[in-house]
């Protein structure tokens, strides 16, 4: 999807995309509310959007697994990426829980900054973020990415209803949330994942498999980081 805002030009998965994923990774949670998991949902769109996340001609939206400077944007060390975009809003969403004010706020903030964490997971399941390249290359690329993502019969986002009833679940092991991260990404930069306009006919099972990946990592990182999140205090139906 592109967006045009404040001179930031937007590369990313389609804002629905992101919404069924997060949905599909929160199918089995119990954690928090049906309104609580939809708010996440929202939440996980919004990266997308808000111009404090699309800075740096989006820069932080891709992640490069395989070499030594992971930004492909105007700054050269490793801060601008996708990586630190998802490990900085959770710890955000970690620091909202010490926060002195009422259990409804911090629950609020919290599932927001969890929220956009997961957008930056979800961007390393999808190849055109994690292929090397610069700004110029990335942009020379655009048309090709939103076609996979979101391209008239042919992108990810026209196909949502049917990468769901095919998804395959996988549990995935990680010792850090650094390390899923990472894993996630390696996983989409394998060859096989490898998104070019002479293998389209083989784009609907890279989406899948990318889709897959997508929703396995968020719930890998859903499950575990809303075990910090307080449990509200369950109603008492004194009339019983």
């Amino acid at each position: 999807m592109k967006i045009i805002s404040n001179n930031n030009l937007n590369f990313g998965w389609d804002l629905r995309t992101h919404l069924h994923i997060t949905e599909h990774a929160l199918d089995d949670n119990d954690t928090l509310s049906r309104k609580e998991k939809r708010m996440i949902a929202r939440f996980s769109q919004m990266p997308d959007l808000i111009e404090k996340e699309i800075e740096d001609v989006n820069a932080a939206h891709f992640y490069d697994p395989l070499h030594e400077d992971p930004s492909y944007g105007t700054k050269n060390d490793d801060v601008n990426n996708a990586m630190s975009k998802f490990l900085y809003h959770t710890e955000e969403a970690m620091n909202k829980l010490k926060l002195d004010a009422d259990t409804d706020k911090k629950r609020e903030e919290f599932i927001r900054e969890v929220g956009y964490a997961v957008h930056y997971l979800q961007d390393a399941s999808t190849p055109p973020h994690t292929e090397a390249g610069n700004y110029a290359q990335k942009l020379f690329r655009l048309p090709m990415h939103i076609n996979f993502e979101c391209g008239l019969g042919v992108g990810t986002s026209w196909k949502l209803d049917k990468l769901k009833a095919n998804h395959t679940p996988e549990e995935l092991p990680f010792s850090t949330l650094k390390m899923l991260f990472h894993n996630t990404a390696l996983f989409t930069v394998q060859e096989e994942n490898k998104v070019k306009y002479k293998n389209l006919g083989r784009w609907p099972e890279i989406q899948q498999r990318c889709y897959d990946r997508g929703v396995n990592a968020s719930k890998a990182y859903l499950d575990y980081i809303l075990q910090y999140l307080p449990q509200e205090p369950k109603q008492i139906d004194y009339m019983a």
